[in-house]
């Protein structure tokens, strides 16, 4: 279902301007967490890093 959303806004605001850097983890992985949170009623962060 994430792959289906417009999510370029993520990208945008993760890029930074000098190039210099990574991201930690690509910026749409939190976005699948929270909503694989919500779809399994763990609605914590600690929750749903237990369930991962």
């Amino acid at each position: 279902m994430v792959d289906t959303l417009d999510l370029s806004f993520v990208l945008v605001a993760q890029t930074r301007k000098d190039g210099r850097g990574k991201a930690a983890c690509h910026p749409i992985l939190p976005v699948r967490l929270l909503v694989y949170g919500y779809a399994v009623g763990k609605r914590s962060s600690r929750q749903v890093e237990r369930a991962t």
